[in-house]
């Protein structure tokens, strides 16, 4: 069996989905820029903390700060003009090659490319134990907290890339953590990405609170 890595800052998240496995991915759908920071932030940290080597795709300044701190990790800078899937990916294949066990992706997020978000470092300080039960089936939730992918310009580039992403993480036993905004792809487009993902929430807020409701869990036992 494979080793399951467990969500112990977000004790709700981690009882809704059981943990994580190796080879596994877990895509966020949000419905705003930004409105997922404290939960990434969380994750992050709590990868972090189970000695998890991270490899960065995004433009949050204080995501891509923290994480150049943490030991054997590394931040590609999506901002660049220099960045192609090609060369992401490539470099995605070389981390987990050189770092075998005990590896994560993070992209934040997929969407297509738009404005450059204001940075909202400050929400990713949003405590995540605010994270409370809610009255509803097959929810959870989490006090509220983007950015942007110039190359990933057009909806069939975002659907080969995370193809080509989830069979390299699948390959390399590692995991993948990532998020995408409703609005900006086609409901077929954000239906293929979900059966791409091995888990899939979509989340919602409302009165402040970001309530998520699980699309997928695939290979759940």
């Amino acid at each position: 069996m494979k080793s399951k890595y467990l969500l112990n800052r977000l004790p709700l998240l981690e009882e809704y989905i059981g943990g994580l496995q190796g080879g596994e991915s877990i895509l966020f759908i949000t419905s705003f820029e930004n409105e997922l920071r404290p939960v990434i932030s969380a994750i992050i940290e709590n990868l972090n903390e189970n000695k998890f080597s991270i490899i960065y795709l995004g433009y949050d300044i204080s995501f891509k700060e923290k994480i150049s701190t943490f030991p054997n990790s590394h931040v590609i800078d999506l901002s660049s003009s220099k960045t192609s899937s090609a060369n992401v990916i490539s470099s995605v294949k070389r981390f987990f090659t050189k770092h075998r066990k005990k590896t994560c992706l993070v992209i934040d997020d997929i969407s297509p490319a738009r404005r450059l978000a204001p940075n909202f470092s400050g929400l990713a300080r949003t405590p995540p134990d605010r994270l409370t039960p809610v009255r509803r089936a097959g929810t959870w939730s989490i006090g509220s907290g983007g950015s942007f992918t110039p190359f990933l310009k057009n909806e069939k580039k975002i659907l080969s890339f995370y193809s080509e992403i989830i069979d390299t993480v699948k390959k390399k036993n590692a995991l993948l953590v990532s998020t995408v905004i409703s609005s900006k792809l086609s409901n077929d487009s954000i239906g293929v990405l979900k059966d791409l993902a091995s888990i899939t929430i979509d989340t919602v807020l409302q009165s402040g609170t970001i309530h998520g409701s699980l699309l997928n869990r695939k290979n759940k036992y």
